[in-house]
């Protein structure tokens, strides 16, 4: 019996934590599987719809003149296929579609195809709203000269936009960024989706640095790089900034960026000797003042920086709980 979107949709309900966003096609298959929505043969189908596509893929590679690659090209043009799976996937479950249904439009004969010719489409779109937000992020770059920030915002991001691959290799970012992020760690995605989230933090990275003068700011990175010159800094920025702002706030100066050893004393005295329940709410609520202070009322930035502040938090209140205050603020600002 053909596995209908309607029977889909009257189907078991999909365990929505085993899907795994970086990985959503396959893992969605095979979560679908273990509900006993997709029967094998219907999974067996759908491995051979990819195949299919990738003959099409190789075809296409050899510009019409063989049908056949090297081993390792061909893992690689299937991993391509199957980011455009998973980005078909991603922008249907988005746009309101339940796992349930994404399963049903993949469900059927020729069905693996049309989902994929649609994810490369989608895939097009997010190249191009990627360049714009390269080009906004590009117009708003802070004045500073920190060569590892500059080397990527100039070189690694356009030249990985301009030689993606979106039929050989979707799933690969291209050039390598080094500049690491403050929340580097939420980035569980691949190829153009990679790309896209990486200049969105920058963006809001850039956004909360906007708050203060370039000057104050290479004041403060001049601070930080100590010994060495301050374009040989390997820090991401934001995180220095935020550090300097939110110590000037603990400081009862919001709005301003705390810089230097010798400057850290009011703040610190704040820290030193209080209990890790004080601590914490403490911290939380300089935040909120910080925030204040500089008028941040975008959504995506406060968002961030609340989510960024949960984790500058914990490594302030293990400093102060080790007895390294001071050490720790001296080394950040």
């Amino acid at each position: 019996m053909k596995t209908g979107e309607s029977e889909i949709q009257a189907a078991a309900v999909i365990d929505p934590a085993g899907i795994d966003r970086a990985n959503y096609f396959m893992s969605l298959v095979s979560a679908a599987a273990e509900a006993g929505i997709l029967p094998p043969g219907e999974v067996a189908a759908m491995q051979s719809q990819i195949y299919d596509v990738l003959a099409d893929v190789i075809w296409m590679y050899n510009n019409g003149t063989s049908a056949s690659v090297f081993s390792e090209l061909a893992e690689e043009f299937i991993k391509s296929i199957v980011f455009a799976l998973d980005c078909f996937c991603i922008v249907e479950t988005g746009r309101g579609l339940s796992n349930e249904q994404c399963v049903g439009l993949l469900s059927g004969g020729g069905a693996v195809r049309r989902c994929y010719e649609r994810g490369i489409g989608y895939i097009e779109k997010l190249q191009r709203s990627a360049w714009k937000l390269y080009r906004e992020v590009a117009a708003a770059k802070p004045d500073i000269d920190v060569a590892l920030y500059n080397e990527t915002l100039d070189r690694a991001i356009p030249e990985a936009l301009r030689g993606y691959q979106r039929y050989f290799h979707a799933h690969n970012a291209g050039a390598e960024m080094f500049y690491p992020l403050a929340m580097a760690d939420t980035l569980d995605c691949k190829g153009i989706l990679y790309i896209r989230e990486y200049l969105r933090h920058i963006w809001i990275e850039n956004r909360f640095c906007a708050c203060f003068s370039a000057e104050d700011i290479r004041k403060l990175l001049g601070a930080c790089a100590g010994r060495l010159r301050a374009c040989d800094l390997m820090e991401n920025v934001f995180e220095l900034v935020y550090s300097g702002a939110f110590f000037a706030a603990l400081d009862g100066k919001p709005g301003t960026l705390l810089t230097g050893r010798e400057r850290c004393g009011g703040a610190a005295r704040m820290l030193e000797g209080k209990e890790e329940a004080e601590l914490a709410p403490m911290l939380k609520k300089c935040a909120v003042k910080l925030l204040l202070s500089l008028g941040a009322t975008e959504p995506m930035m406060r968002g961030y920086v609340f989510r960024y502040n949960e984790k500058f938090v914990q490594r302030v209140v293990s400093a102060a709980r080790d007895g390294r205050v001071r050490g720790m603020m001296a080394g950040m600002i």
